[in-house]
């Protein structure tokens, strides 16, 4: 241990080097840690805001997909109420086309009582 401090106050330049070079190492490592904190909070923060915004857009997202299928349920109704339209076209136009039938039919009956009503009238 005499050899270290007779080596160290043996000369003034050794005496104010030392503590000069542990002050600029003790600061630079100050300096350091506070850039190190520094640098994780904003890290920090920047992730705070992308998660934010991600999560922003993931509600944006989920809304988009409610309406779209809010609008395929609608496209189903349609659908449904479209095809019971169609039945019921077709239902009316069966009865319409049974109906003009009955009307030819009579129609052709009545053609032929007036043409044994002329016949007979002629006879007279």
């Amino acid at each position: 241990m005499k050899r270290l401090t007779d080596w160290y106050f043996n000369s003034l330049k050794k005496q104010i080097l030392i503590p000069f070079l542990a002050l600029i190492m003790i600061s630079g490592m100050a300096i350091s840690y506070m850039s190190y904190k520094n640098k994780v909070s904003e890290s920090s923060m920047t992730l705070v805001a992308s998660a934010d915004e991600n999560s922003a857009a993931a509600n944006e997202v989920a809304m988009t997909m409610e309406q779209i299928a809010a609008g395929a349920i609608d496209q189903i109704e349609v659908g449904q109420n479209n095809e019971m339209a169609v039945k019921l076209l077709a239902d009316k136009i069966n009865d319409l086309e049974g109906q003009a039938s009955k009307m030819a039919t009579e129609s052709e009956n009545m053609f032929k009582a007036s043409e044994n009503g002329i016949t007979q009238v002629q006879g007279l």
